[in-house]
């Protein structure tokens, strides 16, 4: 019954969502307007839900300055655990498509978030580079740095992409790990369950002159270290006995 009500909560106000985004972009095309229609929906969800979320080492999160937060990822629940939690204005790099879904993509593009074409190299790098502008603008970034979902909760190898904005951008990286969204919202699934979520923060990753593979290197290991060994024991497939890990 819970689970029927955040579908149609989430169905319901997409439209409403759509036009608070539009108005505020048409008074504040910077798209900083959106962060608060964001929050909202995502913490009205998670509440309809009875998803809780708790924070370990808020002392890593600052909103006086714009970072880049690298995200372990393993349930599409994973933006609305994240948005009302991280401080300041926070865009999010995901996928071209999503532009595509009727009122949620087009409040996607209208709240200016980072969307690559996967497809398409020199279009995914001129994406990159406005973001990097963007994050110099005072605007922070969440980027999914695995590039899909896990399906097991293990920790998969990061993309490179997210980590050559780091370098472009020279402001802090802060690694992020979800614990607990998958057995609320598992893969494949659009029921949520009501559960316990958690999202550790790892300490700051200051950049100098590392290289990208460097810097994804580092990424790494600190979301490893957030994460259990780098596995959400709390993921469904870990649940349900040991599995090979995945190739990527």
């Amino acid at each position: 019954m819970r689970s029927a009500c955040v579908l149609f909560w989430g169905v319901a106000t997409v439209p409403f969502l759509f036009a608070w985004i539009l108005i505020a972009f048409l008074f504040a095309p910077s798209g900083k307007g959106a962060t608060m229609a964001a929050s909202w929906w995502a913490r009205s969800l998670l509440a309809v839900g009875g998803v809780r979320v708790r924070v370990e080492g808020a002392e890593h999160l600052f909103a006086d300055t714009p970072v880049l937060y690298i995200s372990s990822h393993a349930s599409n629940l994973d933006p609305w655990v994240l948005f009302p939690h991280l401080p300041g204005h926070v865009r999010m790099v995901s996928k071209q498509s999503l532009r595509w879904i009727p009122f949620f993509g087009w409040g996607v593009a209208a709240a200016r978030f980072i969307l690559i074409d996967r497809n398409n190299r020199e279009r995914a790098i001129a994406s990159l580079q406005r973001a990097a502008e963007r994050i110099h603008k005072g605007i922070s970034v969440l980027v999914f740095a695995e590039g899909t979902r896990s399906r097991d909760g293990r920790l998969q190898e990061f993309k490179k992409g997210g980590f050559h904005l780091a370098v472009a951008a020279k402001v802090p990286l802060i690694p992020l790990a979800l614990l607990g969204v998958a057995r609320s919202l598992p893969r494949g699934s659009v029921w949520v369950r009501p559960g316990q979520a958690v999202l550790r923060v790892g300490a700051p990753i200051v950049v100098t002159d590392q290289t990208p593979d460097e810097l994804r290197q580092q990424a790494y290991q600190a979301v490893r270290a957030l994460l259990d060994d780098g596995v959400d024991p709390t993921h469904p497939a870990q649940q349900a006995g040991p599995r090979a890990p995945e190739q990527s």
